[in-house]
C-alpha cells in the first residue's frame, strides 16, 4: 500500500512539472507514465512522429489538431501502431515471465 502511495506521489510530481513546462495534462500524464517506467498498453505513432499511449493521444485529438509536443499542425489525425515499441514491450514481458 505504501509503495502505491509513493508511486502516486512521484507520478503527481512528474505531471505537475510537465504541466508547468506547458505540456497539456493528457500528454503530461502519458509522459509521466513513461518516466515512471509504466509499460505502454497501446503505443501509437502520431503524424508528428512521436509515440504516445493511444488513449491519451486519441483524447488529445478530440479537441486539437496540433502536436502536443511541438505545437505544429498535424497533417492528419491517424494513429498508427508503433509495432517496434509494441514488440519490444511484448518481448520484455515474456522475458520477465520466464524468470
Amino acid at each position: 500500500m505504501q509503495n502505491a502511495i509513493v508511486q502516486h506521489a512521484q507520478l503527481s510530481r512528474i505531471v505537475a512539472a510537465s504541466l508547468r513546462s506547458g505540456l497539456p495534462e493528457v500528454i503530461a500524464r502519458s509522459h509521466a507514465s513513461f518516466a515512471m517506467q509504466e509499460v505502454m498498453i497501446d503505443p501509437t505513432i502520431a503524424a508528428d512522429g512521436h509515440t504516445y499511449e493511444r488513449h491519451a493521444m486519441h483524447e488529445w485529438l478530440t479537441e486539437h489538431s496540433t502536436s502536443p509536443v511541438t505545437g505544429a499542425l498535424l497533417l492528419h489525425a491517424k494513429l498508427l501502431p508503433n509495432i517496434i515499441i509494441g514488440n519490444a514491450i511484448a518481448h520484455h514481458q515474456q522475458l520477465l515471465q520466464h524468470r
